[in-house]
């Protein structure tokens, strides 16, 4: 059998393809082993004696229904994990997203009315910090007090903060 290495490197030069892809007649071997030029290997092309093989179509359809899959919970038990719960959601991320959400209420909330030194005083964008909120829910907040400054400002009360927040984070 006629070595036909040259001939397939350089109908793959020429078809702009890899080697894998190109397929040489093998009913025509004597005719193509003549073939020592670029030239004489786009006649051969175009005599239909070597052809560019068609692409390969890699399916993505089990891909797109294992995704939906786990869009709907499946396939994420303990057997599937890898990194601890830090690595695959880090408690900080959550604190911040919780903190964002209830600023944002916050914000929507914030009476116009308020002064500016009075707004700076009370510091309300950093009231969700610490336990005031939890606290506020149980109903244990030191002394009786409320969580927000002044009750006819800000009616949204710290039990709807409370089931707003956690329908954020579930």
């Amino acid at each position: 059998m006629v070595s036909l290495k040259l001939q397939k490197r350089l109908a793959s030069s020429v078809l702009k393809c890899g080697k894998g892809k190109v397929w040489l007649d093998p009913n025509e071997v004597n005719e193509i082993s003549m073939a020592n030029s670029r030239q004489n290997i786009r006649k051969l092309v175009k005599d239909g004696f070597i052809i560019r093989k068609p692409t390969k179509i890699h399916s993505r359809s089990r891909a797109r229904r294992m995704k939906e899959a786990k869009r709907k919970g499946r396939h994420s038990g303990y057997g599937k994990r890898k990194g601890t719960r830090e690595a695959r959601l880090p408690t900080k991320i959550l604190w911040m997203r919780r903190m964002r959400v209830l600023r944002r209420l916050l914000r929507k909330y914030r009476s116009p009315r308020l002064r500016r030194q009075e707004r700076r005083r009370c510091q309300i964008s950093l009231r969700p910090r610490g336990q005031r909120t939890r606290l506020a829910e149980k109903g244990s907040l030191p002394g009786g007090r409320s969580v927000w400054p002044r009750s006819d400002i800000y009616p949204v009360t710290t039990v709807f903060v409370g089931i707003l927040l956690m329908s954020f984070i579930l």
